[in-house]
C-alpha cells in the first residue's frame, strides 16, 4: 500500500514538473517489514505452579527434617508421623518427593538402625511409604544401610518368639516383628532385589513358617512369601521344598538322574503346614 501511494505522488509531482520533489522521493526507502512472530522459537520453560496442598507438603518435609536428630524421643515420634504424612501428600509429584526423600534418608536410616524401637518402628513404617513410589531410589540404600539390620533383626528374636507366652503379644519387640514382616514382602516387590538380597530376606523369614510362632507373625510370613513368589517363583518352591518337600519326583526317563531335595522323605513338622498352603497356591 506505501510503495502504491509513493508511486502515485511521484507520478503526480512529474505531471505538475515538479522535479526536484522527484529526486527527493526517489531517495525515500521503505521501512523495512516488521518481522513476523516465528511460532517455533520457545521461550525457556516456566515450571508450573505447584498446587497448594504439594507447596504445603513439600515446605513442611524441608522444615522437618532437621528434626529427626533431635534429642526428644517425642519429637522424633511425631516428626516421623508428620514424614508418613507428607510422603503420603507428595506421591503423586515424585519430581518433588524424590529431592526430599534424599536429604531425609541419611537421618531416616539412624532412626532405623541405631535407635529406640518406638522409632525404628515408625521409620520403618516411612520407608515402606517411600517405597510405594521411590522404588529405584530405595533400591540400593536398602539393600546396603536397612536390610541387613532387619533380617538380623528377624532371626535374633525368631527363638525368642516361637517359645514366649501370649503375653509377649503386647510387647514392643512382637509389634517390631509384625510391622517389619508385614511391610517386608510388599517392599522387596517394588524394590526388585537381586538374588543375594532375595535369599537374605527368604532365609530370614524362613523361621516364622513355624507353628511355635504367634498366629499373626505366621500369616504375616505366609504374606511375605506370597510377594516373594510375584519376584522368583522358582526359587520360592526351591526354599520350600529344601524344608520340606510333600512329593517325590521321579524322572521321566531312564537315562536321567532323579531329583534328590532336603526336605524329601521327612515327617510332618512345625513348618508342614504353612509350607504346604504355599505350595498349594503355587500350583
Amino acid at each position: 500500500m506505501m510503495r502504491f501511494l509513493l508511486d502515485y505522488h511521484r507520478q503526480r509531482q512529474l505531471a505538475e514538473g515538479n522535479a526536484a520533489e522527484e529526486a527527493e522521493l526517489e531517495d525515500t526507502e521503505m521501512p523495512p517489514p516488521a518481522p513476523e512472530p516465528d511460532d517455533s522459537e520457545e521461550g525457556p520453560a516456566v515450571k508450573p505452579e505447584l498446587p497448594p496442598h504439594i507447596s504445603i507438603a513439600k515446605e513442611v518435609m524441608e522444615r522437618c527434617i532437621h528434626l529427626l536428630s533431635d534429642k526428644s524421643l517425642r519429637l522424633r515420634l511425631k516428626v516421623l508421623d508428620v514424614l508418613e504424612l507428607c510422603v503420603t501428600v507428595l506421591q503423586s509429584h515424585e519430581n518433588e518427593l524424590l529431592p526430599m526423600a534424599h536429604r531425609a534418608w541419611p537421618p531416616l536410616v539412624q532412626r532405623l538402625t541405631n535407635d529406640d524401637p518406638l522409632a525404628v518402628l515408625r521409620a520403618f513404617k516411612v520407608m515402606c511409604t517411600l517405597g510405594e513410589t521411590c522404588g529405584d531410589f530405595l533400591r540400593r540404600r536398602v539393600s546396603k544401610d536397612v536390610l541387613p539390620r532387619l533380617t538380623g533383626s528377624l532371626v535374633k528374636q525368631a527363638p525368642v518368639s516361637a517359645r514366649a507366652g501370649p503375653v509377649y503379644t503386647h510387647t514392643l519387640a512382637y509389634k517390631m516383628q509384625l510391622a517389619v514382616l508385614q511391610g517386608l514382602g510388599a517392599l522387596c516387590c517394588r524394590l526388585d532385589l537381586a538374588d543375594a538380597e532375595f535369599d537374605v530376606v527368604s532365609d530370614a523369614c524362613l523361621h516364622y513358617l513355624s507353628c511355635r510362632q504367634p498366629p499373626k507373625l505366621q500369616e504375616a510370613c505366609v504374606s511375605v512369601f506370597q510377594h516373594l513368589i510375584q519376584v522368583d517363583p522358582d526359587s520360592v518352591w526351591l526354599t520350600l521344598n529344601e524344608l520340606y518337600c510333600p512329593n517325590s519326583y521321579e524322572p521321566k526317563h531312564s537315562s536321567l538322574h532323579a531329583v534328590q531335595l532336603s526336605g524329601m522323605g521327612k515327617q510332618r513338622n512345625e513348618f508342614t503346614e504353612n509350607i504346604l498352603k504355599l505350595l498349594q497356591e503355587m500350583q
